[in-house]
C-alpha cells in the first residue's frame, strides 16, 4: 500500500494526518505490512544483528525506542540518507521474529 499525505503527520498515537491518496498495490501484502515514523537514534549491533534504533512518534516518552532490522535493499537506501540522530524518518515494515520489525522501505520525513 502506498499512502500519499499532505504536509506533516501529527505526533499523536496513532498518528493523524490528511491522506491525499491511498493505493493498495497487493491486497494480501497490505494486511501484513505496517507504516510508522519516528526519530532515528542510531545503528547498533544487537545479538549479532545490525539494527537501527527508532523512537516512535506519538508514543509516551517512558516507552523505550524500538529496534528494527533492514532488508538489504533498505540498507542501501538507508546508507544514502546519511541520517543524523534525531532526524525524523518514515518507514514500512513487516513483522519479524528477530527484532521489532523488518524494514523494507525507509525515507527521511522532511520538515
Amino acid at each position: 500500500m502506498d499512502v500519499y499525505h499532505e504536509w506533516f503527520l501529527a505526533e499523536s498515537y496513532p498518528e493523524q494526518g490528511k491522506a491525499l491518496r491511498v493505493v493498495i498495490i497487493d491486497p494480501e501484502a497490505a494486511e501484513e505490512e505496517s507504516t510508522d515514523s519516528g526519530w532515528f537514534i542510531g545503528v547498533m549491533v544487537n545479538e549479532s544483528l545490525e539494527v537501527i534504533e527508532v523512537k516512535i512518534s506519538g508514543v509516551p516518552e517512558e516507552i523505550p525506542s524500538r529496534l528494527y532490522r533492514l532488508t538489504d535493499q533498505a540498507w542501501e537506501v538507508f546508507n544514502t540518507l546519511d541520517l543524523q540522530p534525531e532526524e525524523v524518518i518514515i518507514f514500512r515494515y513487516l513483522e519479524d521474529d528477530q527484532s521489532d520489525g523488518l524494514i523494507f522501505d525507509i525515507s527521511r520525513l522532511l520538515n
